[in-house]
């Protein structure tokens, strides 16, 4: 029986006969990756909940877009304000999606073709109403390449009330 190159499902030919196994077999794979996919998601949402819920916190959080405008460094960061100290942060264009989350200060991206692997540096400050960022190579890494429409979520908490 022949299978799929990347996932190595059974591909039923019309010569086989037809029996259960090789259909059994392609749902047990599907299933198998789906429960992996779902355990990861998991452990990226008890991260949210650690920094949230389990400290008493209410939950908080924002959404929207912004448009590039080309500049970038240090000197000129990207600046957010929410009302809200935000715990992760998600940017996303119509290309790909990078993520701007407190346990790191870098992003990963992969190029459309998924062949190339870029890294880029991001130096976030993590505020008490907002976010900012500065990427030192370029206004791309730093998710602010001109004419680029980017979409962003935030979950965050009030932390200026719930500390008062």
């Amino acid at each position: 029986m022949q299978q799929t190159e990347k996932y190595k499902l059974n591909l039923i030919e019309s010569s086989d006969p037809f029996l259960p196994d090789g259909l059994n077999q392609n749902t047990q794979k599907i299933e198998t990756a789906m429960a992996a996919h779902e355990a990861k998601l998991d452990g990226q949402i008890s991260a949210i909940v650690q920094n949230l819920g389990i400290h008493g916190h209410n939950a908080r959080i924002a959404w929207g877009s912004y448009t590039g405008t080309g500049i970038s460094g240090q000197d000129k960061p990207s600046v957010f304000s929410f009302g809200f100290a935000p715990v992760v942060m998600w940017v996303n264009d119509l290309y790909l999606c990078k993520g701007v989350e407190k346990v790191a200060s870098y992003y990963t991206a992969m190029a459309s073709d998924s062949t190339a692997k870029l890294t880029h540096y991001l130096y976030p400050s993590w505020l008490d109403d907002g976010i900012s960022w500065y990427a030192t190579d370029g206004a791309a890494p730093q998710l602010n390449l001109s004419g680029t429409v980017y979409r962003y979520v935030a979950i965050g908490y009030d932390k200026s009330a719930e500390e008062a």
